[in-house]
């Protein structure tokens, strides 16, 4: 009702997801003591975090001055920490020893008078100990806030004021001024009780010559020891294919692959398990994916007087053929959604001469024909 601006999204540029708040206006009859962002269907919580006013989260108080309201938003970084490893990456704060920090951060602008807040956390579903949603001790985690967002320099850490760990609640008490700042997360004092550990960033899964390439990219790893690249052809059950050692702890970006030279015709299934020093396993996101094999490819007569015929052994999908001369120069290309055989003519002097066929997903093959 007095027109103020309580959220400016230019000032607040990169935290302008999940934005909430509590204000009270007695013009409009608002009295808003606690908020979260949830979706549209009110059946999913889109973010962590809930802020009540006062230090009753269960009974927030009426906020003292009107007019007056706290809102905030975040970065839309993931909900999991970069290891920090040993020694000059820690950082000390009163005068504890912050080992990980949340990638998510979030960021509050004040109108008017707004006092001591309560801060919830809910942590059920964020990875700790052995990749375990839900599996970190909650006693060893500590709210940073912070003037400038950086949070390894003069930032404020707050110990919890409510910890359930059955629940997976952590609770903390702070009043959000200038001397401390308006930037908020958290981090861990105990990087094994409480590892706060990253996802991954990617997995891909893609097909080239008669194999299937799996690459994926981690941002950092906490006792990593190995991954176990599992297979499957209906998508339930399982089996391992390949294993591939880990970086155990790291904070740098780390990129993997491995390839699969036996795939299966059609849809095969896979996923990767990660597996800690103590034994202790995750499982990622399964990937689906369909390459045409190319085997059982007849092309005759070779050599061939300029005519030949490509014989596929079964239909496939869409391809693309190209004829090709010895000085890579493409002398045709053709693109067919659906065929067993084809016929083409090599136009061109005598000579060697290569057909390259390309499937859809990416496989590819590639046979020499020498025109005489």
């Amino acid at each position: 009702s007095s027109h103020a601006v309580i959220w400016d999204q230019s000032i607040n540029a990169g935290y302008n997801s999940d934005i909430t708040g509590i204000r009270r206006d007695n013009a409009t009859a608002l009295d808003q003591r606690k908020s979260h962002t949830e979706m549209w269907t009110g059946a999913v919580r889109n973010d962590i975090v809930t802020i009540a006013n006062g230090t009753n989260f269960t009974t927030p108080n009426i906020i003292s001055v009107d007019n007056s309201s706290l809102i905030w938003g975040h970065n839309n970084g993931g909900l999991a920490s970069p290891f920090l490893p040993a020694g000059s990456y820690f950082f000390t704060i009163n005068p504890e020893e912050i080992q990980s920090v949340f990638q998510r951060h979030w960021k509050s602008q004040e109108t008017g008078t707004i006092g001591t807040v309560t801060i919830e956390f809910d942590m059920s579903t964020v990875a700790g100990v052995g990749g375990v949603a839900g599996a970190n001790d909650l006693n060893n985690i500590r709210l940073l806030v912070d003037a400038d967002g950086t949070f390894t320099a003069g930032a404020t850490s707050i110990s919890p004021s409510f910890v359930d760990n059955t629940n997976d609640i952590v609770r903390f008490e702070h009043n959000f001024v200038a001397g401390t700042g308006f930037y908020f997360t958290i981090g861990s004092v105990d990087k094994w009780a409480t590892p706060l550990p990253v996802e991954l960033l990617s997995f891909d899964v893609s097909c080239y010559n008669n194999t299937v390439h799996l690459n994926w990219v981690t941002k950092s790893e906490i006792n990593n020891d190995f991954f176990t690249v599992e297979k499957s052809l209906d998508g339930i059950e399982f089996y391992a294919i390949g294993k591939i050692q880990g970086n155990g702890n790291s904070n740098s970006t780390a990129e993997y692959q491995w390839t699969d030279n036996n795939p299966t015709n059609g849809t095969s299934y896979y996923r990767l398990k990660q597996t800690d020093f103590n034994g202790k396993s995750k499982l990622h996101s399964v990937k689906a994916i369909s390459c045409d094999r190319f085997d059982n490819i007849n092309v005759y007569p070779n050599p061939t007087s300029g005519a030949v015929n490509i014989d596929f052994g079964k239909k496939l999908n869409e391809v693309s053929i190209k004829i090709n001369d010895v000085y890579g120069r493409t002398l045709m290309t053709e693109n067919h959604k659906s065929l067993n055989t084809i016929d083409l003519e090599i136009k061109g002097e005598s000579g060697l001469y290569f057909i390259e066929i390309v499937a859809k997903n990416g496989n590819q093959k590639v046979i020499k024909v020498l025109k005489r």
